[in-house]
């Protein structure tokens, strides 16, 4: 990743509270509007926080995935997907499932939902399955999502949904506790 750029010139007054940079898109995050900037500081879009009490933007998901772009919630259920060069793609509803760690080459989003985890493919918006989380997500690498399930882990493909592989974890492994990651391995405390 490269270092952070300038925020526009719109901002230098210091009327920001986060920039965030990946790619070519820089997102500026205000109190009540997030905005979308190309690398040379050109504003492709702005978006509104929903009218609510809610929390403002910089508390709201962010996402940022160098090869495919930005997602960009404005309500806790609602968000919007950018492609690299600033097209809006997709409209999202769900929130963005927190992962200890999340792969940025995947064009597909895993958002969960009362009780449930959905992939959506953010060039289209399209869902391309949808499945029940009764466990844990501990992580999303190499195009897997990593859940544990009471005494087991498994490994979802992000595309598909479907199981790739499980393993018995036995009883004796923290199910709330945090997940350990190379990026090849995952360590779990017991």
């Amino acid at each position: 990743e490269s270092p952070l750029p300038q925020p526009p010139d719109a901002f230098v007054d210091g009327n920001f509270r986060e920039v965030v940079a990946r790619g070519e898109l820089v997102v500026v995050r205000q109190a009540d509007l997030t905005l979308l900037f190309d690398a040379d500081g050109q504003q492709l879009h702005r978006l509104d926080r929903e009218q609510t009490t809610g929390p403002a933007p910089e508390r709201l998901p962010l996402l940022l995935r160098t090869e495919h772009g930005a997602g960009v919630w404005t309500g806790r259920e609602t968000g919007t997907w950018f492609a690299p060069d600033g097209t809006r793609t997709a409209d999202l509803v769900g929130r963005p499932l927190d992962v200890d760690v999340v792969g940025d080459t995947e064009r597909v989003a895993v958002l969960r939902r009362d009780g449930g985890v959905v992939g959506v493919d953010v060039t289209t918006g399209d869902e391309l399955w949808e499945r029940p989380l009764e466990g844990r997500a501990r992580a999303q690498l190499d195009g897997r999502l990593v859940l544990s399930d009471r005494d087991r882990l498994l490994a979802v493909d992000v595309r598909t949904g479907e199981d790739v592989w499980q393993t018995d974890l036995g009883p004796t492994i923290d199910a709330a506790a945090w997940t350990l990651t190379d990026g090849v391995r995952i360590a779990l405390p017991g």
